[in-house]
């Protein structure tokens, strides 16, 4: 930053805390007051966005839990699940919860659900969010690498 002072810096986050926002712009020099650093605060306070919470009843790894999500029984003609996407520590852990939801649905309907994380190409994950925008994908198993995305209305957790 010292001996190339022109180079733009791009930083992005969901959890930056003023403090840490502020110690950020100390470290990389970013000066508050130029006109060429621009500070974007977006609330993730959004109606279309909510947590749920419940109580485990089983054991973590065997995803029980999640059934909350797909009803027992499910069949083709039945009210289409809520969307959502799971946020999990690690790949291995999204892609087994992944495949106990898919297990839950009729296999003409199993690849409704799908993981998400950063082993999956920049084209897939584009075009994995289009289709939580218009249908095609109910549900996301995800690594962190899915962040925060506007105007899709979802359950997010953290399983």
């Amino acid at each position: 930053r010292y001996d190339i002072p022109d180079v733009p810096f791009y930083l992005t986050s969901a959890t930056f805390s003023k403090d840490l926002l502020d110690d950020i712009g100390n470290i990389l020099r970013l000066n508050k007051t130029k006109d060429d650093t621009i500070f974007f605060h977006r609330s993730n306070d959004r109606p279309n966005v909510f947590f749920g919470v419940h109580r485990m009843k089983h054991s973590a790894a065997s995803f029980r839990d999640l059934d909350i999500l797909i009803p027992d029984g499910w069949k083709e003609g039945d009210e289409v699940p809520l969307k959502f996407v799971i946020f999990f520590d690690n790949i291995t852990e999204a892609e087994n919860a992944c495949e106990y939801l898919q297990s839950k649905l009729p296999l003409a309907f199993r690849e409704k659900i799908k993981w998400f994380h950063s082993q999956m190409t920049d084209f897939y994950r584009a075009d994995e969010v289009n289709n939580m925008l218009n249908g095609d994908t109910w549900g996301l198993c995800a690594s962190d690498s899915f962040g925060m995305v506007r105007n899709i209305k979802i359950v997010v957790g953290t399983y």
